[in-house]
């Protein structure tokens, strides 16, 4: 049986990464009503699906069946953790810049902010959201005892029973928590962008966005670059430094807000 704190834990972390989300955006909307933020969202949430979902992903997926990436991403794990977090910034970094060129001037920073939370609800949703409802729909065949045990998927599911019967519950929990952090970041990251694309000054915006977009893909490496850390002391010191970015990343959302030059809503 799976126990009812793993049960709530995985309910927060669905509310979190895909409840949230979407709520935020009918607030945001209802607040705003003349801006139709929803066009600005669904470019945002566009400009992260395509880049990483339907170019980059594949083309990873390609790599990783052959012989000289496998052996690359084992013995150069240093390179291989910036290489993955320089090319997924790299890329989003392009759907930011497609999602904010066809707003229309004056830009206001609610489409800016509206744009940063569609990008970061739609990899909340692909990669947290959607795995959390099959993670529930398990649990209950699971408590059930309706799991079904025969051929190769019977196998996979098993597999996967065992693996959430020995995941802590606040690793689950934890799973939500940093998608909320993460989220704050990417809205700041489209943000700075369309303040780029708002001032004239896309290049060293799009520059500072891709350094810190990296430097935020490079803590989930620290468990790979530091493997002589425990769990515990791994999970934590990730945390820490990805709730102390997102603060920094709320402080550049307000100060951003504060330097937009014409209509704020």
């Amino acid at each position: 049986m799976i126990s009812h704190w793993t049960i709530l834990c995985c309910i927060c972390t669905l509310f979190l990464s895909m409840v949230l989300p979407i709520g935020a955006l009918i607030f945001l909307c209802r607040k705003y009503p003349i801006q139709r933020l929803g066009r600005a969202w669904l470019l945002g949430a566009v400009g992260f699906f395509i880049p990483q979902m339907v170019i980059r992903t594949p083309l990873l997926q390609l790599f990783y069946g052959s012989e000289w990436f496998l052996d690359f991403s084992q013995n150069h794990s240093v390179l291989f953790v910036l290489f993955l977090a320089f090319t997924a910034a790299a890329f989003e970094l392009s759907g930011r810049y497609a999602a904010g060129r066809p707003l229309r001037e004056p830009l206001p920073f609610s489409k800016a902010l509206a744009t940063g939370m569609g990008h970061g609800a739609c990899e909340s949703i692909v990669l947290v959201g959607i795995t959390y409802i099959n993670n529930l729909v398990i649990i209950f065949l699971i408590n059930s005892g309706n799991l079904p045990t025969d051929g190769a998927a019977g196998a996979q599911l098993e597999a996967l029973k065992t693996t959430l019967l020995q995941t802590p519950a606040w690793l689950f929990l934890a799973a939500g928590v940093e998608r909320l952090l993460t989220m704050v970041c990417h809205a700041a990251f489209s943000v700075l962008v369309c303040y780029g694309l708002h001032r004239r000054r896309v290049l060293p915006c799009c520059l500072l966005c891709l350094g810190l977009h990296t430097l935020l893909d490079t803590f989930a490496g620290i468990p790979t670059l530091f493997p002589s850390l425990s769990q515990y002391a791994g999970y934590g010191l990730v945390y820490l430094l990805l709730a102390l970015f997102a603060l920094a990343c709320l402080w550049l959302l307000f100060r951003l807000r504060r330097q937009w030059n014409g209509p704020v809503y």
